[in-house]
């Protein structure tokens, strides 16, 4: 934080030194820092030089306040800055200098190749990894700094305790100056040791140079990502929408990331914070509509992304020998995902972020189950009546609808369940699971079960399936069953089913449930009749039409049905009698409508005329007619009128014109028009 506008700083020494002590400096509100430059001619002794700094209230931190020392000859390091795993520094210097004895500056004290022990101490960690001896390599230069003369590895040590070194050849230039890069094939913060060892010559004694670098992070190049599932070998890294292998989304998983030096090695003595997210590529592509999820870690299977208690990142005490292997590792989309590893000011060097390459597509992921919503039963669908019908006939559609959503094993929705991503089919009836069962009889009747066409699609994880069904006649009468039961078991080609615990239809009768209910509704065996009529020929004969149904011991009117529809249209006359016309003057059919309490009259003969008499045979065409006309597409309302057990015979009535005279020893007859 910049000090105030207006501040003034006042720095001393003691001893003082030969000039700068004393010097003063006023902040504009901007600044953070600022330099100060002290002379010394004589080469000081222990204590050596104390630096204060105070604005009149406020002093330097005593553990920030090292002493200064001035010497006739020094080992020098340059400054140093944050580098990259096994990738060679920037040039870095080692100079030898000593104090003109005439002028007082700083000139070459050594030239030429010499050998310099030269050694590195881990600071953090402040132990050197056990794999990792000798880890650091100098490659030495010549004086134009590009020129390389010789390279190898120098000692490593303990940050408490540098002995160990290894000598290497520099070469030092008129001022002293020796060039050389350093590389580091492992991850942390070090420090560079040097030590020149220079035989007496006169007027110079015998001395030991030594020095040691600033302190410097070296961080790993990159990231590996790795996916397994939970037995730790099985590899996810199937990039496809089908196949194996597949994951769970939402449950865990293993991700494994390992720091990397640019070679590919491991830098094990890697630990900190690490990121992990999600990115792309993945699929389904976010470009064309895909959903990109989140990578989350935690031991609770009911935690949702963002959760207290979940974290995106690999704490520094998940590492060991720089590898993080997160067995709670989850994703809550559906498809296959790339995994990134990122860390940020890694050793508090903000400098040193690593951008970790990306992993290959890990997945592939598939939901944890379906939640069924929304159930519907719609009776006599295909009619789709004004007033809604309380049962259907058997084999006409009735219409099961619900709502599937697909979702992770905390229950969010995978929207990304769509496409070729989704694997149950909506139009394929083997995919729906649908059962029936009888809870009076108590029979499973789903193998009586026809389904028909069913519709859906999936989008963004969640679709409305529309399926019409119908419960097939036997070749004997049977039914009523009444409160019929129909249900759905859903399962996609993944095996991606409803949670069993919310399952409530027990189909099969064996004291478990294994289907979702849909709805229940009465299912009749019916028929429709053409009633026998009788009238005079001057006038028109209307035609009656009944529904019946069996009742389990005979055919019975069927009240119920206030919406089967009827039109002469699919009416066809036959088997004309006596000296009825069958051209000019012959009755023809008329009249619509919809059934009432089972009962249709709104269809009639016209009149053939006076002294047309006889009988003429009406066929219903529900399908198709007798002479291959078609029909009213109420095939459902067949019986097996001739007995050989099939319900497929449309019904035939009677219509007779002309009065009856009746026996000779009535004496009167009425008839009432």
């Amino acid at each position: 934080m910049a000090p105030a506008a207006g501040t003034e700083i006042t720095l001393t020494t003691s001893p003082l030194v030969d000039s700068g002590s004393g010097s003063t400096y006023t902040f504009t509100g901007t600044e953070t820092s600022t330099t100060f430059y002290l002379t010394e001619t004589t080469a000081t002794t222990s204590p050596h030089i104390n630096i204060n700094v105070t604005d009149g209230t406020a002093s330097e931190d005593a553990s920030e306040d090292p002493a200064l020392q001035f010497v006739n000859t020094a080992l020098l390091f340059s400054s140093t800055t944050s580098q990259t795993s096994c990738e060679n520094s920037a040039t870095m210097t080692l100079r030898a200098i000593r104090t003109d004895d005439s002028t007082g500056a700083c000139v070459a004290r050594v030239t030429g190749d010499l050998a310099v022990d030269m050694a590195y101490a881990c600071v953090d960690p402040t132990t050197c990894h056990g794999d990792k001896n000798d880890a650091v390599t100098i490659r030495a230069l010549d004086t134009d700094g590009t020129t390389l003369l010789n390279s190898g590895s120098i000692a490593d040590n303990p940050d408490d305790s540098v002995s160990d070194y290894i000598s290497r050849t520099l070469r030092f230039d008129g001022s002293g100056v020796a060039n050389f890069t350093a590389s580091y094939s492992d991850a942390g913060e070090i420090a560079l040791h040097a030590q020149l060892s220079l035989a007496a010559s006169s007027p110079d004694p015998a001395i030991t140079l030594s020095d040691s670098s600033e302190s410097f992070v070296v961080a790993p190049e990159s990231f590996k990502v790795e996916s397994f599932k939970s037995d730790g070998t099985t590899a996810l890294n199937n990039s496809g929408s089908s196949g194996a292998p597949s994951q769970v989304a939402g449950d865990a998983f293993q991700l494994k990331v390992v720091a990397q030096c640019s070679d590919g090695t491991v830098t094990k003595n890697y630990a900190w914070d690490t990121d992990i997210s999600a990115v792309a590529p993945s699929s389904p592509d976010t470009g064309s509509g895909g959903t990109l999820g989140n990578v989350y870690f935690s031991s609770d299977d009911t935690k949702v992304y963002g959760d207290a208690g979940t974290t995106t990142s690999a704490s520094a005490s998940d590492f060991s020998d720089g590898v993080a292997l997160l067995t709670n590792a989850r994703y809550n989309e559906v498809g296959s995902v790339t995994f990134q590893a990122n860390a940020n000011n890694y050793r508090d060097d903000a400098s040193a972020d690593i951008t970790g390459t990306t992993s290959g597509e890990a997945g592939r992921f598939i939901p944890d189950r379906f939640i069924l919503s929304a159930p519907t039963l719609t009776n006599r669908s295909d009619l789709a009546p004004t007033i809604p019908a309380d049962f259907t006939y058997m084999d006409e559609a009735l219409e099961l609808g619900f709502t599937l959503t697909a979702v992770n094993a905390q229950g969010e929705t995978t929207q990304n369940y769509e496409g070729s991503y989704a694997k149950l089919d909506p139009t394929a009836s083997g995919d729906l699971g649908i059962g029936a069962r009888d809870p009076v009889g108590g029979a499973d009747m789903t193998s009586r079960v026809d389904v028909g066409t069913s519709s859906g699609t999936w989008s963004g994880g969640t679709v409305t399936v529309s399926a019409e069904v119908a419960l097939n006649k036997l070749g004997s009468p049977d039914g009523p069953y009444e409160g019929l039961l129909f249900g759905v078991i859903p399962s996609d080609g993944d095996g991606v089913t409803l949670d069993p615990s919310t399952l409530d239809l027990d189909v099969n009768g064996n004291s478990t449930n294994d289907h979702a209910e849909i709805g229940s509704t009465d299912i009749l065996l019916g028929r429709l009749n053409v009633v026998d009529t009788t009238g005079h020929e001057s006038l028109p004969l209307p035609v009656t039409l009944q529904a019946e149904y069996f009742d389990g011991s005979g055919f019975v009117t069927n009240d119920r049905d206030d919406a089967s529809l009827y039109n002469s249209t699919y009416g066809e006359l036959d088997n004309y009698t006596d000296n009825l016309p069958t051209t000019s003057g012959e009755p023809t059919l008329s009249g619509s409508g919809t059934l009432s309490d089972g009962t249709g009259s709104g269809m009639s003969l016209s009149a053939p005329g006076s002294g047309n008499t006889g009988s003429v045979d009406l066929e219903y065409c529900l399908e198709t007619c007798t002479n291959g006309t078609g029909g009213a597409g109420l095939g459902y309302l067949q019986y097996d009128w001739d007995g050989d057990g099939s319900h497929d015979d449309n019904p035939t009535g009677t219509a007779r014109f002309g009065i009856y005279t009746g026996s000779d020893r009535q004496i009167y007859i009425e008839e009432i028009y």
